[in-house]
């Protein structure tokens, strides 16, 4: 089934049985009443016209062009909130300090099923964007990491799979598989969430075991500790109720990790003690008592018996979830993972981050792929 757009109006091209099953199958007669419903309610709207400020950057502006849509340029960010439209800005101090100044438009705009779509926050313009989402983010630079969809079911990434993010540099990592380094260029910087453990360091072990990837993708993706007693320390730079930390042990080809010790802010009368499953896997460690802390500790205690040619156990992933009822109550709603595309909803409409990485050097099937991101975003959010 899909949907095609012409002018005010739409068609549907269904291949699936629904006249032939009508009688008999109550799935098929409550398709096609969802069908006329969807009809009756974008009745008349028409695709959305996208207007587009690029504050001089010629690089987003060549970047949108190359997308195909249908965009139409300004020359004053004064002149973007109008009609039925998307928006889209840069997000530079002065052009998100518009926002923040005008929040009573902002806020009309986007609960009248509008768009602002606001590319690349960068370090010196997240307190800015913060105000505007009423949410104090941290922000950090993208790292070697992997990327995937948050939510395969959200509209807004209607088109697009775990595949369109996954992207790698031109940077051998294993000649003798053909395999290439994960790249470090999808997105310019990413922002915090629900999910906190990759802004507990700038890089070393932490970000060995924030980078979402595990021994099966390459063993030097992840972290190795020492098996008679190592940590890792995630440190925070303000302090956050941590409910629940999800840590995968490596399944090789060292010794397993069996016993670890996580102690908060350095109170060791306060310290949890957990047993790994010798299957592996995630494991969740949900604290019954949430913990208000600023300063993480893992140490790892012993492991299970076997063989191994070194002194080693390995750690794939950690993550660090806090109370956040923002995101609990689908205020904010990151689309990938890292959050390097968050939809922030207002009404019928919103405010969507993109902060793929259009300026730097890469290869040209990265390169593709960021396009083809960002045409689906906008191709979906006009026809919204």
């Amino acid at each position: 089934m899909m949907e095609i757009r012409d002018g005010s109006g739409s068609l549907i091209l269904c291949q699936l049985l629904i006249g032939e099953k009508f009688e008999k199958e109550p799935v098929a007669q409550k398709l096609f009443y969802n069908i006329l419903s969807y009809f009756d309610k974008i009745k008349g709207k028409g695709e959305s016209k996208i207007y587009f400020y690029s504050s001089g950057d010629d690089k987003l502006k060549d970047f949108i062009k190359s997308t195909g849509a249908k965009i139409e340029e300004i020359n004053k960010i004064e002149d973007f909130l109008s009609g039925n439209s998307v928006s889209i800005i840069k997000g530079t101090k002065e052009n998100l300090k518009y926002i923040v100044d005008n929040k009573n438009k902002v806020d009309e705009y986007c609960k009248n099923g509008n768009w602002i779509v606001i590319f690349n926050v960068e370090p010196q313009s997240i307190n800015e964007f913060n105000k505007i989402v009423e949410f104090n983010h941290r922000i950090r630079k993208f790292r070697k990491e992997k990327v995937l969809i948050d939510d395969l079911t959200e509209p807004v990434l209607l088109g697009l799979t775990d595949r369109d993010f996954s992207m790698y540099s031109d940077e051998v990592l294993a000649p003798w598989i053909r395999l290439n380094w994960i790249s470090d260029k999808v997105f310019t910087y990413v922002v915090d969430g629900k999910e906190i453990a990759s802004f507990g360091g700038e890089g070393g072990k932490v970000a060995q075991v924030t980078n979402g990837l595990t021994n099966e993708d390459f063993w030097r993706y992840i972290q190795y500790l020492n098996a008679d007693g190592d940590s890792i320390e995630f440190n925070f730079k303000r302090p956050e109720i941590i409910t629940e930390i999800r840590i995968k042990p490596t399944s090789g080809p060292y010794y397993k990790l069996k016993d670890i010790e996580i102690i908060f802010d350095d109170n060791q009368n306060d310290k949890i003690i957990y047993t790994f499953s010798k299957e592996g896997g995630f494991q969740d460690i949900v604290l019954k008592q949430p913990k208000l802390c600023s300063k993480i500790r893992i140490n790892n205690l012993n492991y299970w018996p076997g063989k191994s040619t070194q002194n080693l156990v390995g750690i794939d992933i950690v993550e660090i979830y806090r109370k956040v009822d923002k995101i609990e109550k689908g205020e904010i709603k990151p689309l990938t993972k890292p959050a390097g595309i968050v939809k922030y909803p207002k009404g019928n409409g919103g405010i969507l981050l993109i902060q793929i990485d259009y300026a730097s050097q890469d290869t040209k099937e990265n390169i593709s792929k960021k396009i083809n991101i960002v045409s689906n975003i906008l191709r979906n959010l006009s026809q919204f």
